[in-house]
């Protein structure tokens, strides 16, 4: 009996396998520098450069960058303790929505990292930084952070407030109560982080904001889960806390407003302009809209 037949088969489909992966790796690595090549066009810099100033000093373990198909740029970098990952659109001038996943609390981290993507931003001349804030404590924390609510949420946000309020209107003296119902209109872009800075005491407050998460959603998160996290003590809350913990709405960061800026300095610890400036300035945009580059996928 011959045995070339049986051993060249799977020789064949070996050599056919390896010619695949091949292939792929070469489109693939073709495709990642058509992406690096647009992000350069796009941005006025380097796309090497922009991924390792962004993560210098950050001890990552991966970085990738991909453009999507309407053209954004999506960044995702990662270490043994977190990962990042957020996009980049130059036609519209905006960090879009990102998620950033951290291993380790109460170090810091999510801050930091949330610092170098508004670092980012400012230092590739965007206009602002786009994010949604809800689950658990996102309401709470942007607004503390000075972000400014999306115009089409004020009403509905102002809505949820004025029956939250309610339901405390005999715990609150007739100054409190005055501010705040001042406060929830959201007339003014400081009001959303003034009501995070109302530090009245609500003791015994878990019934209460439980009826309060039910009547605006199904299935909420309710008082006992923030105890179990650590975000409360016992029964009680802030009155902050209790207007804005499970808050949505819809904000953004201006970069070019300097008021605003300096809110978020304070909240992340971190002096963001003065780190941008650090990685050189903002590069020169080419003459070539961002909206006409081709999509590509690393």
């Amino acid at each position: 009996m011959n045995p070339a037949p049986t051993l060249v088969r799977p020789l064949h489909a070996l050599w056919q396998g390896a010619a695949r992966v091949l292939g792929l790796t070469r489109r693939a690595e073709k495709t990642a520098m058509s992406c690096k090549q647009s992000f350069a066009k796009a941005a006025g810099v380097d796309a090497e450069k922009f991924m390792n100033l962004l993560t210098s000093g950050m001890d990552v373990t991966h970085t990738k960058m991909r453009q999507l198909a309407n053209g954004a740029f999506q960044i995702s970098y990662k270490s043994k303790v977190f990962s990042e990952k957020f996009s980049i659109d130059f036609a519209q001038g905006h960090i879009l929505e990102g998620m950033l996943t951290s291993h380790e609390s109460g170090q810091g981290i999510g801050r930091h990292i949330f610092a170098r993507r508004l670092a980012a931003g400012i230092y590739l001349g965007l206009e602002q930084l786009d994010l949604n804030a809800g689950m658990m404590m996102g309401g709470f924390v942007w607004a503390r952070a000075g972000v400014k609510m999306h115009e089409g949420d004020r009403y509905d946000v102002s809505v949820m407030l004025r029956e939250r309020l309610d339901l405390i209107r005999d715990r609150l003296d007739d100054q409190t109560y005055e501010r705040v119902a001042d406060l929830i209109q959201l007339q003014r872009d400081g009001d959303l982080n003034a009501l995070t800075r109302l530090d009245t005491k609500l003791g015994g407050i878990a019934a209460i904001w439980n009826t309060a998460r039910h009547r605006e959603e199904q299935y909420p998160i309710e008082f006992k889960s923030y105890r179990r996290r650590g975000h409360v003590k016992d029964n009680s809350m802030t009155l902050g806390q209790y207007l804005m913990f499970g808050m949505y709405y819809r904000a953004h960061v201006d970069l070019n407003d300097a008021a605003q800026m300096r809110l978020v300095e304070q909240y992340t610890n971190t002096p963001i302009r003065t780190m941008a400036a650090g990685w050189g300035g903002r590069p020169q945009q080419t003459a070539t809209p961002a909206l006409q580059l081709r999509p590509v996928m690393v």
